[in-house]
């Protein structure tokens, strides 16, 4: 009885140590509990307690014996059932597999090693408590991992950033809150136009992230395009000293990863490390914070902007909901242009990337013609029609500065205007001002307002008073999607301000 009771209560700790990987993963393998897993830990651990009080008072009946069985059959299919069907799953990468394989060794060594030496009630109490102590198992193979994977990734960047400094190509390094992707995607058509270049994958922004797209290069490329993000103090340093850009690109700053800085100057000064190690260094002069980087630093600088200065610059601009059409000012030429990319962030990025791609001898024709033919980025103010609605997914630019842009995208529309909001999610101290301030820039701009997620009651709060149209507050996105149908109207406009859901 006592093996059976202990494989059972195995079984439950090994299923169990999927969710605490998961929170450990998202956390990059720092194991902290997240309110929904310590929620489901309490439940597991006081639905095996009465497996304890059956054995306490356990008289050798058959009843008795039963019961436990079923019990402890009952905890496994629990959370087994609960395990696999979570919404999010465990990515069996390299490292999480060998953190699940500890974790298992653990779960199994720890219900059935000590049964071989316990009398039968002690060995069921002892099994019936694994699942009060499984989190521990997950928090050892972490930190007995740690150190085998950091070293390993250490060594893997060095080799990386070293085969890159070998090679001879011109190396690009572009920072800011916003615009990344955008920029790295738009000035990678546009260089490709005179010479072979390769960008990081996606929005791969890390030393990790890097490293991997250099291991993918074949040694005749001769521009080497990277993001560089920064999620606490000292990453863009870190980036620069490894992978050693010639040239930078600056798309501004706002009030992102505030979780994780103290403050917007923290941000500023952490962005323009780029600017104080590159030899050449473009700024998206449209941004205060951007321009202020340009005024101070010393060595070639490059000015973007909207206006009527800069090395290159737009004027005569004219946005709508279909496209954007202006005129740039490269190298004292002008180009009546025009492009699919909606916004004004979308065009500053444009710009942005025009001054670069001049300033390394690209032909300004050239650049005129990449423009225009530049397809949407997904999930950033990209246009999609489905079932007689027009979406403007802005899925991915969850910050102050692209809700301002999307809302003169939105003006431009002649129907019924419906947003769905879960709001800004890593503001940290800001998050009240943050999402008071989408609320209320929101309601000024929609007819309707779908609002969910955790940060739906600070939108709420900040809306507008003038504001006369429908408000509707979900818990989860989940939740809002059951009614759509009943909100939304054929010819009205979706404004997605966070994932886009399933209406396709």
């Amino acid at each position: 009885m006592k093996w059976i009771i202990a494989g059972l209560y195995a079984i439950t700790c090994v299923v169990t140590s999927l969710r605490y990987l998961v929170c450990a993963q998202k956390n990059n393998y720092v194991f902290v509990f997240g309110k929904k897993t310590f929620l489901y830990w309490l439940v597991i651990a006081a639905l095996s307690l009465p497996t304890v009080v059956l054995a306490v008072f356990d008289d050798g009946g058959y009843l008795y014996e039963t019961a436990k069985i079923v019990w402890s059959c009952l905890v496994a299919a629990v959370a087994y059932v609960y395990t696999v069907s979570f919404k999010t799953k465990l990515k069996f990468t390299e490292r999480a597999t060998k953190n699940y394989v500890v974790c298992v060794a653990f779960s199994v060594l720890f219900s059935t090693i000590p049964t071989a030496f316990l009398s039968e009630k002690t060995s069921i109490c002892h099994s019936s408590c694994t699942p009060l102590v499984s989190p521990l198992f997950t928090l050892f193979s972490t930190i007995l991992t740690k150190e085998y994977f950091e070293r390993k990734n250490r060594e893997f960047v060095k080799k990386q950033a070293e085969r890159l400094a070998d090679a001879n190509v011109i190396k690009i390094g572009i920072t800011g809150s916003f615009g990344k992707t955008s920029c790295k995607r738009i000035l990678t058509e546009m260089l490709s136009e005179k010479y072979k270049v390769i960008s990081t994958e996606s929005n791969f922004n890390t030393p990790m992230g890097i490293a991997l797209t250099v291991e993918k290069t074949k040694g005749d490329e001769e521009v080497f395009i990277a993001e560089m993000g920064a999620r606490k103090k000292g990453d863009i340093k870190c980036l620069c000293e490894t992978f050693k850009p010639d040239i930078g690109i600056i798309t501004g700053v706002c009030a992102q990863h505030m979780e994780t800085f103290v403050s917007l100057h923290e941000i500023y000064t952490e962005k323009n490390e780029l600017s104080k190690y590159t030899s050449v260094c473009a700024f998206n002069c449209n941004d205060k914070y951007a321009l202020k980087m340009y005024k101070e630093r010393k060595g070639i600088k490059l000015r973007s902007c909207i206006g009527k200065t800069g090395d290159a610059y737009a004027d005569n601009v004219s946005i709508s909901f279909w496209n954007t059409k202006f005129d740039l000012h490269i190298n004292g030429k002008v180009y009546a242009t025009e492009t699919k990319l909606l916004g004004r962030h979308n065009l500053q990025n444009i710009v942005l990337c025009a001054t670069i791609a001049s300033y390394l001898g690209v032909d300004g024709d050239n650049i005129s013609a990449v423009i225009k033919n530049l397809a949407p980025t997904p999930h950033r103010l990209e246009y999609l029609y489905a079932n007689g609605i027009h979406i403007l997914d802005d899925g991915y630019n969850s910050n102050e500065a692209g809700i301002r842009y999307a809302t003169e995208v939105i003006d431009s529309f002649d129907g019924r205007k419906v947003a769905v909001s879960q709001g800004i999610a890593e503001g940290g101290r800001e998050k009240k001002r943050l999402n008071f301030s989408v609320g209320k820039r929101l309601s000024e701009h929609v007819d309707v307002m779908i609002l969910c997620g955790s940060n739906r009651r600070l939108i709420k709060k900040g809306i507008d008073k003038k504001y006369a149209g429908e408000t509707y507050v979900y818990s989860t996105l989940a939740a809002a999607q059951k009614h759509f149908d009943k909100i939304l109207r054929k010819g009205d406009l979706l404004f997605l301000q966070n994932d886009l859901p399933d209406i396709l």
